[in-house]
């Protein structure tokens, strides 16, 4: 196991975690067992299965510099629109961090680590890990101050990887007893209600769960066995669906998910190691096959991660992601792309 995943997965004792960035979630970097890798690598130079081509879209950078920068979220506020990220510390431990407009940006985790959630004006949310104990903050963007977590989101045990939209959290937490079981939970912050959407085990095989973004009536979450499969989840009739994958002789990896108000996903999708031919692709649009539309192709050595969706006034939609520059150790940047408004 990396050192990524297992910082991110908590299989560990919380006091003996390693200094690292740790919610990076390529399958490649998931998966670092040699076996698994061979498996994959027997088919090198295979590129996904075409799906349908979108427009020839451009990455741009947003965040880049000496210190790894990952899980941007965005958002439009009054006074210009508002960043939210993690930073790294040179000792490898991160900070939450929020930047509105042009303003010096501002550290959210005054004590302990930060790792960043997702901002839903005038809401930021966010995790921290204080003491060997991980739980979910909020910060009032209006009111510059944190306020206190709905009740039924904070526990003993260790809280992880918020998003926010409206009245609902999405949240993972792991179960008592079960170090290695992760649940991922859909929180109602008027009623208290709570769902569980999905639950995971770290091991060998490994397995994983990671949250995807939530906006309006839609929640999406990756879940990793043998391979990386995205799921999105009607939050009103209560319906999940895993998205489709094209066919062919090496298996798909669909991961990183993120959706807008009106239910279109945007994921990574590859079928080897990481950095190999790494497809943007976006899904439920109409005109998208079922399998996805690939809007953007990423240069040879770079993978992407954690992907956000903002719909702009024009209909556009900005996805902005974790560009990771694989090696050892990876290099994580955060870059975005832009998807045109659908004609008429």
């Amino acid at each position: 196991m990396s050192k990524w995943r297992q910082f991110a997965s908590e299989s560990v004792p919380k006091e003996t975690l390693p200094p690292a960035p740790p919610m990076l979630h390529t399958p490649a970097v998931a998966w670092r067992p040699k076996l698994i890798l061979l498996v994959l690598g027997a088919s090198l130079g295979l590129v996904p299965v075409a799906v349908a081509l979108g427009p020839a879209l451009a990455e741009e950078p947003v965040l880049t510099g000496a210190r790894d920068e990952s899980r941007p979220a965005i958002a439009h506020a009054r006074g210009g629109d508002v960043l939210v990220w993690t930073l790294s510390r040179p000792s490898g431990l991160t900070d939450a961090y929020l930047r509105k407009g042009s303003n010096p940006r501002i550290k959210l985790n005054r004590t302990g680590r930060g790792i960043n959630g997702d901002v839903d004006p005038p809401w930021v949310i966010y995790q921290h890990i204080l003491s060997g104990q991980s739980d979910i903050r909020l910060y009032r963007l209006d009111k510059h101050k944190h306020v206190a977590a709905p009740r039924g989101l904070n526990t003993e045990r260790w809280e992880l990887r918020p998003q926010i939209s409206g009245n609902w959290i999405l949240f993972q937490r792991d179960r008592a007893g079960l170090s290695e079981v992760t649940d991922l939970l859909l929180l109602n912050r008027r009623t208290g209600a709570k769902r569980l959407l999905a639950s995971g085990r770290y091991g060998d095989p490994p397995r994983d769960l990671v949250s995807g973004q939530v906006k309006g009536n839609w929640a999406t979450w990756e879940k990793c066995t043998s391979v990386c499969n995205a799921y999105v989840y009607n939050i009103g009739a209560r319906v999940t669906t895993k998205l489709p994958k094209p066919s062919g002789p090496d298996p798909v990896h669909v991961w990183a998910p993120a959706v807008t108000a009106q239910g279109v996903v945007y994921a990574a999708q590859r079928v080897n190691d990481c950095g190999n031919a790494v497809q943007l692709v976006r899904y439920r649009r109409s005109g998208d096959p079922a399998t996805g539309t690939a809007l953007l192709t990423l240069p040879a050595g770079i993978d992407a991660d954690h992907l956000f969706a903002r719909t702009k006034g024009d209909g556009s939609v900005e996805v902005h992601y974790t560009r990771v520059t694989c090696g050892d150790p990876e290099r994580t940047d955060i870059y975005r792309f832009v998807d045109p408004a659908p004609p008429g």
